[in-house]
């Protein structure tokens, strides 16, 4: 699939911001019937890893993500396809040593660097980072793991599409 760039997902993002509570409904309803496996995914990545304050910005962010690069006709997604890209972050980040928070971002950056889709994720991590940057210091996992859910789905929705 071919790159989403900046001022797409800038534009994107702003829009379902700005978006009525009623369009907004109406695109999610879209999301949970076309695709209930990224659907779970997403809600159980953001019970389990959002700051308690912040819960609804993982999906938020999925579902930007889902917007921008799922295609009309596309098939969904399985549970099966998820985890197994999600394997494959989830080892790329430990090989990279994200221990501490300057080396997160590091290892963030390295991982992204062989994305095709490096604008979304570098904006997803600059999302993550804001609703993150009040948590304390014991959810910086947190904020890791967030960022693996989501370059997740990012990796599946662009490989999926350019299948």
């Amino acid at each position: 699939m071919e790159t989403v760039q900046k001022q797409m997902v800038d534009a994107a993002w702003h829009g379902m911001l700005s978006a009525p509570a009623n369009t907004a409904r109406d695109w999610m309803d879209q999301l949970c019937q076309r695709e209930p496996a990224l659907e779970s995914y997403l809600f159980s990545a953001d019970e389990h890893y959002s700051p308690s304050d912040e819960r609804g910005i993982i999906f938020l962010a999925g579902f930007l993500i889902w917007r921008l690069l799922a295609g009309e006709k596309s098939k969904p997604l399985t549970d099966e396809a998820l985890e197994k890209v999600q394997e494959q972050n989830v080892r790329h980040f430990y090989e990279l040593d994200a221990s501490s928070k300057h080396v997160f971002l590091e290892a963030a950056r390295k991982l992204n660097a062989v994305s095709n889709q490096r604008p979304l994720i570098e904006f997803v991590l600059e999302i993550l980072r804001h609703y993150f940057h009040d948590a304390p210091p014991a959810a910086d996992a947190n904020l890791r793991l967030a960022l693996v859910h989501l370059k997740t789905v990012v990796d599946c929705l662009d490989h999926h599409q350019g299948a």
